[in-house]
């Protein structure tokens, strides 16, 4: 009986898994992919990342596993006010079953099951990171250009023979093109956003020792990680992101509502 692997679940990142599974072709690029790229390639911190196996951010836990089979109109949390729904969980959720589906794992064994409703609560966080992070940049009055998105779009469906292609692999990822799009756009603003060009470069005071901290972190992950001096300001720049996502998290008002 095959068991999901923790660390495979850090290999997808959530927000750009629609980028993944259109660009990708075959799922076993995904399967198989490099984890250092996708942590280039996340939207998110290597900290948000990693709540995808504990979900701690004091909001409170979801009581239980999520019903994919509830109304996907459903709200599932709400971001000062802004409603996440049924349906963005769902998309998430499909992609990952089907991927561990494809390998063999038993969804049946308690285990797995256990593991699938972490995935679950993960998937939520970072929904909600998301969404705390595109109210941020639209209040900032950061913004993503229609060249900038047409761009986006048109590298994806020149994967596809046709639109039609598209829409149907769309579909089997529980997506539609207009949900894509929104997906995308998200995406470049977040994108926008980590830039942190909005922030004054003292409104966050890091230290050493917390940049060091971090580089530990990722030098437990990627052994192969440059030296700590050849990457120390960007590691800073990162851990000032973190400092900055926390801050918004702590000042919205959050509700898990399943």
């Amino acid at each position: 009986m095959k068991r999901m692997n923790k660390k495979a679940l850090l290999a997808l990142p959530l927000s750009a898994a629609i980028l993944l599974a259109a660009c990708g072709g075959e799922n076993d690029e995904a399967n198989n992919g490099d984890n250092s790229a996708n942590q280039e390639n996340n939207n998110i911190t290597e900290e948000e990342n990693n709540n995808l196996a504990s979900n701690e951010n004091g909001e409170g836990d979801m009581d239980g596993e999520a019903d994919m089979e509830a109304d996907p109109e459903e709200a599932v949390a709400t971001v000062n006010g802004e409603e996440i729904k049924m349906a963005d969980l769902q998309a998430q959720m499909a992609q990952y079953q089907q991927m561990f589906a494809q390998q063999g794992v038993d969804f049946e064994d308690e285990e797995n099951a256990e593991m699938l409703m972490q995935i679950q609560q993960g998937i939520l966080d970072q929904l909600i990171t998301q969404e705390v992070i595109t109210q941020e940049a639209r209040d900032k009055d950061i913004e993503v250009s229609e060249e900038e998105l047409e761009a986006e779009l048109e590298e994806i469906r020149a994967q596809f023979e046709s639109e039609e292609e598209l829409e149907e692999y769309l579909a089997t990822q529980n997506y539609t093109v207009e949900e894509m799009e929104e997906e995308i756009r998200d995406i470049l603003l977040i994108e926008e956003f980590r830039k942190m060009e909005h922030v004054d470069e003292d409104e966050f005071d890091v230290t050493e020792d917390e940049v060091r901290e971090y580089y530990d972190q990722l030098a437990m992950q990627d052994p192969e990680i440059a030296e700590f001096e050849e990457i120390e300001d960007e590691l800073e720049s990162e851990v000032k992101e973190q400092q900055y996502i926390q801050q918004l998290r702590d000042d919205a008002d959050i509700e898990i509502l399943i």
